[in-house]
């Protein structure tokens, strides 16, 4: 997944995939199969939204809200028509099976292998499409988007997992942003080329990491890497565990408030109560969409 999203994602998203991959020491790559599907979602994400899909139709009948955000939804949803008729992306249901013993009968399910609907998910996540939200969003595709249901109840199904991954992406814009400017704060008198600048967004995402991942993912040497481990933990920011662990150190979030260190995100937080509003009020409207 990460080298694919190296390989595809829109500039900071490769940027962040390569640094995760490296501390990682991922190697393993799709194989054909998942990139047929890769390349049928990024496709279909790519195309112009088409009014003619049943589920486009009917989220079409109540667009009456702000474009910017019904404009990304009606795009999806006119993907996820498309993809829809690909049966890869199909999920089917599994099946009863008799397994043969000596004393009788056995009787079992067995459920179906999933369809691709990852692949969607992971395009989106790319952001390299004119259909990616304005936010990341992981998650927000649902196997259930893909199973033998009618158009309303799949509208609404999309609607309800657009909602929960916009909660999800605030909740960790919430957590990160002031985690983000304490950092800056702590290492305001560092050289701006400082690979201890680096090392803290990538801490503050995985909440803990080995020296040797540091290392692999900031082209270190050990050694180098101890000494921005070090560094981050002087400033606070870090605690240092055994076996060369570094882990992010929680601060008082009361603390954070009380010196304003909240401030500089005020601005990603009022987009997203204005996304958030949009949203909500598309959802008000889902029950006419069932």
């Amino acid at each position: 997944m990460l080298l694919w999203l190296a390989d595809h994602g829109a500039s900071a998203v490769a940027a962040s995939a390569q640094l995760l991959s490296r501390a990682a020491g991922a190697t393993r790559r799709f194989d054909a199969e998942n990139l047929r599907s890769l390349d049928a979602a990024v496709d279909a994400l790519t195309k112009p939204p088409s009014v003619n899909g049943p589920i486009t139709q009917l989220l079409g009948s109540s667009m009456d809200i702000d474009a910017a955000v019904v404009g990304h939804l009606f795009h999806l949803a006119s993907a996820i028509d498309e993809l829809r008729r690909n049966p890869a992306f199909a999920e089917i249901s599994g099946e009863d099976t008799c397994l043969p013993l000596p004393g009788g009968a056995l009787r079992r399910f067995v459920p179906a292998a999933p369809g691709a609907a990852w692949a969607l998910n992971q395009a989106l996540l790319a952001r390299a499409t004119p259909s990616a939200p304005p936010i990341a969003c992981p998650g927000l595709i649902s196997r259930q988007l893909f199973r033998d249901l009618e158009p309303e109840e799949i509208l609404a199904t999309l609607i309800e997992g657009a909602v929960a991954a916009l909660e999800n992406s605030y909740g960790l814009f919430e957590r990160i942003g002031p985690e983000l400017t304490r950092g800056n704060a702590a290492l305001a008198g560092m050289s701006r080329n400082s690979r201890t600048r680096v090392a803290w967004p990538l801490i503050v995402a995985v909440r803990r990491i080995s020296r040797s991942q540091l290392a692999r993912a900031l082209g270190l040497s050990r050694a180098g890497a101890d000494i921005q481990a070090r560094a981050l933990s002087d400033a606070g920011l870090v605690t240092l565990g055994a076996a060369g662990l570094v882990e992010w150190a929680r601060q008082d979030q009361a603390k954070v408030a009380e010196r304003g260190e909240r401030a500089n995100a005020s601005g990603i937080f009022s987009n997203f109560d204005a996304t958030m509003a949009d949203v909500d009020r598309l959802l008000a409207r889902k029950d006419l969409a069932r």
